[in-house]
């Protein structure tokens, strides 16, 4: 199944759901697959990784930062460190993936989901 059709099905599903915050999480994922700002992570060497790591996240026209330490923690405002789930609950008020939130810029200018950066990692 190709993106354009996971897409098609997950508006088909978010379409039969009644509003909240699952329906938000199919719709922000649907969107997620169809952008263009997001692109595969090929391979990453563990050698060349440097902590904290530079981390962001959009939500409602703004701009989100935060740090992402080796004990895969976000810290954001100098509040205490939480998981990368807990600190996107913190901006959006609804439950969400926060491995799917959170983004940083690879060496090569290109913006990646820590997601891909956490499983090329293990």
């Amino acid at each position: 199944m190709d993106n354009t059709e996971k897409v098609a099905l997950l508006i088909r599903v978010a379409k039969q759901m009644r509003e909240g915050t699952d329906k938000q999480s199919i719709l922000s994922w649907a969107e997620e697959l169809i952008s263009k700002a997001y692109v595969p992570q090929q391979n990453i060497k563990t050698q060349d990784v440097e902590y904290p790591i530079l981390v962001f996240a959009r939500h409602q026209d703004n701009k989100y930062e935060g740090m992402l330490t080796k004990g895969w923690k976000i810290e954001r405002n100098g509040n205490l460190p939480a998981s990368p789930s807990k600190a996107a609950v913190d901006i959006t008020g609804y439950p969400v993936n926060g491995w799917r939130f959170w983004r940083y810029t690879n060496k090569d200018g290109q913006e990646r989901l820590i997601d891909d950066f956490r499983s090329k990692m293990k």
